[in-house]
């Protein structure tokens, strides 16, 4: 049977109108209490979309109306993109029609080309939110988790760790040991597996003249990763916890 209401259009780069694939559209019926879910497409390869309802998928008990309609739209990874919950089309007819605009930025396209400046920019330990004023590990360990760049990089989750990484082959211990503790904190949120392989070779190294950071978020993110007891809170490690993960990781 041929579903009575429609809405339609086309999801669009703001900056260029080109058509965006597969983003996940949700159009809403918004009610006082709980908003009904109308239907969900993926956009084609032009970004267009198109849903179908009946007036079961929007009716309140007691009530029958037209529906109050709104667009949810997701990226691949179901974040929420854009929303058009702040223009609801109120007593929507049979047939409408979107074109929604979002910004690349938005879209994420951008987001590398952010997060090579941010990694760039925690590269100066004063861009670090209280970080050069850190007493200890943990000190240091509470300024990188109030500190909003790191928080992002965290956000950008396995996207980071690459980048990190180029970081680390390039520079190695010439990096200041705050930068590298940093990094080690980031790389052991978002991948431990990754954080082990890359942090591996530079603790070793670090091992020869060990400093009061780095070597304690180093050994923090491998003895999570060798399944060695750890300190949650305070990654601060004595000298014999210190030769033991040195001596499990040269394995």
């Amino acid at each position: 049977m041929t579903k009575a209401f429609k809405i339609y259009g086309k999801v669009v780069e703001k900056e260029t109108g080109k058509g965006i694939p597969d983003l996940t559209v949700k159009a809403v019926d918004k009610d006082l209490f709980f908003d009904d879910l109308l239907g969900a497409v993926t956009t084609d390869e032009n970004g267009n979309f198109e849903i179908k309802y009946d007036k079961e998928d929007f009716l309140e008990l007691f009530f029958d109306k037209k529906p109050d309609v709104y667009l949810k739209i997701k990226n691949p990874d179901g974040e929420v993109i854009h929303t058009t919950e702040d223009k609801v089309r109120y007593g929507a007819g049979e047939t409408e029609e979107y074109i929604v605009k979002i910004s690349k930025k938005i879209l994420g396209r951008d987001k590398m080309t952010d997060y090579r400046k941010e990694i760039e920019s925690i590269k100066n330990p004063e861009n670090i939110q209280e970080a050069i004023y850190a007493s200890g590990p943990n000190a240091l360990m509470k300024a990188f988790k109030r500190d909003p760049t790191v928080g992002r990089l965290i956000e950008g989750g396995r996207k980071v760790v690459p980048l990190i990484a180029e970081e680390i082959e390039k520079n190695g211990l010439k990096l200041d040991e705050i930068t590298l503790s940093c990094f080690a904190f980031i790389l052991q949120k978002v991948d431990l597996d990754s954080a082990t392989k890359i942090l591996k070779p530079l603790f070793i190294q670090a091992m020869k003249e060990p400093n009061p950071f780095f070597v304690n978020f180093a050994a923090h993110a491998l003895r999570q990763g060798l399944r060695l007891p750890v300190k949650p809170s305070d990654p601060l490690y004595t000298r014999g916890e210190l030769l033991e993960t040195l001596e499990r990781v040269k394995i």
